[in-house]
């Protein structure tokens, strides 16, 4: 499949947003050891231990969570006029990875 040029740029303007973009890439690590189980029960990938991108944290992935967690709670804690901003990060995070998906969706179309 071909890749898409940036389609779009991901516009943070403030830390709040900040955080609740990084949300988005840190809950995908979690998702990652889902995907990495699906992949290894594949024929396909039986001999394959190049699951390094699914695996970045290793077995620190639920430490790194819960420590990324509490970054965001202590925030929200201390700026509660932020918590709106770490919502918009977090939508704006996830818009970002669906407008990039789309984009090479179609492109695959084009080919």
């Amino acid at each position: 499949m071909p890749v898409p040029e940036a389609v779009h740029e991901l516009s943070i303007n403030n830390p709040a947003q900040f955080l609740g973009a990084l949300y988005v890439a840190e809950g995908a690590m979690l998702g990652g050891q889902v995907i990495k189980k699906q992949l290894q029960q594949n024929p396909s990938f039986a001999n394959c231990n190049a699951f390094r991108y699914y695996t970045c944290y290793g077995e620190n992935l639920r430490n790194k969570w819960i420590e990324f967690l509490t970054v965001v709670n202590a925030f929200a804690e201390a700026h509660p006029p932020a918590a709106e901003d770490v919502i918009e990060g977090a939508f704006m995070g996830f818009n970002f990875y669906k407008m990039h998906i789309a984009a090479a969706q179609q492109l695959a179309r084009l080919d």
